[in-house]
């Protein structure tokens, strides 16, 4: 998956450079919001993580692969009863990661190209990305300018590419779909600068959207005194239920809990599918238990967040929420670990997408 915005710049890249994802496998890998290989277009050798540990903890270690087995056998038409979840030393047996993958050297502490037997598997893309063994980085660039000229408005492009293993074969660059993302000039243009701090329920230096929410006296949030990572899928089955209330009654929500909404990996945050939150307006994620977990970008919840012009929040520090406004509000309903709160007065959200900063009003 490529954007031609990247909402969560990191290094030295601008936001407006964009963000690149790549996975091996099947592209429900990347869709569903699990680690892949990010790189921005614009400086594809740029690292995005701080040393050659830190790619190695963040690599790609499974992959989605389509079994033959079961490919006449779709049960109730799901396309995930014919795909296998694997370990990626499935895929070095096959020979298929010469290009794609490097070695960790825990001894250098570096990660040199190439598959090697003394070392850790680092899935990186590094020979084709990095040393320009095949022009990936270049092409997709190419693409988004392309399209984002086209469309008028910063785009996202699903891809496939074959890298076959005989050399005398070219690689092969296949465009699965093209869409706009929500453009943030058409948006309402706010200056949260000129905001007081006293006035803020929730400030964020990291927030995604542009406009203001108004209007929201429900709130729903996770309990952090009783919540655990171990209770993530629980905590979604009892959101799905609330959301379902909610949306019946015709009401607008904010969202609040710890980790990557819509991750599923269960340990990095709330396994929850769009549908289960499909009447919210504002997003907040919090750090779980003083641990700061990278924001995800799987493609499909994080382009249904836009399209539904959902704001989303992400705050780093225990002052960056005032829960002790939110606990004197009014109980709707109560689970072990949710919370259900409505407001006397309308809430108010405001998300400056220039500068990536938002805020909640009381």
């Amino acid at each position: 998956v490529a954007k031609s915005y990247n909402y969560y710049p990191s290094a030295d890249c601008k936001p407006e450079e964009g963000i690149v994802y790549l996975a091996l496998g099947l592209g429900k890998y990347i869709v569903d919001g699990a680690v892949g290989y990010a790189f921005c277009p614009e400086k594809p050798k740029t690292p995005l993580f701080g040393t050659p540990k830190d790619y190695m903890n963040n690599a790609q270690t499974k992959f989605y692969a389509l079994n033959l087995k079961t490919i006449f056998n779709f049960a109730n038409f799901n396309e995930e009863n014919t795909l296998e979840k694997l370990d990626i030393g499935i895929a070095k047996k096959h020979g298929v990661l010469d290009k794609i993958a490097s070695t960790y050297v825990p001894q250098d502490d570096q990660i040199y190209p190439g598959v090697y037997e003394e070392g850790y598997l680092v899935l990186d893309f590094g020979p084709i990305i990095k040393y320009d063994e095949l022009p990936i980085a270049k092409a997709i660039k190419l693409l988004l300018q392309i399209s984002q000229i086209s469309l008028g408005y910063p785009v996202e492009i699903e891809f496939a590419i074959n890298i076959p293993k005989e050399e005398n074969k070219q690689a092969e660059l296949f465009i699965l779909q093209v869409r706009s993302m929500v453009p943030f000039e058409k948006k309402i243009d706010v200056d949260i600068n000129k905001v007081s701090r006293e006035k803020m329920l929730i400030y964020s230096e990291n927030a995604l959207g542009n406009g203001i929410h108004k209007n929201i006296k429900d709130v729903v949030y996770v309990d952090r005194n009783s919540f655990d990572l171990s209770n993530s899928t629980q905590v979604a089955d009892q959101i799905k239920k609330i959301n379902t209330k909610l949306m019946d009654q015709n009401r607008s929500y904010i969202l609040i809990g710890p980790g990557r909404w819509g991750s599923t990996d269960p340990w990095l945050g709330i396994p929850v599918i769009w549908s289960d939150i499909a009447g919210v307006k504002v997003i907040v994620e919090t750090p779980y238990k003083d641990k700061y977990i990278d924001p995800s970008q799987g493609s499909h919840f994080f382009h249904d967040m836009i399209a539904s012009q959902v704001l989303y929040l992400i705050t780093k520090k225990e002052g960056d929420i005032k829960w002790d406004w939110f606990k004197k509000q009014k109980i709707i309903e109560e689970t072990e670990f949710i919370k259900h709160i409505e407001t006397q007065k309308p809430l108010k959200t405001i998300v400056d997408g220039k500068i990536g900063r938002g805020i909640i009003l009381k």
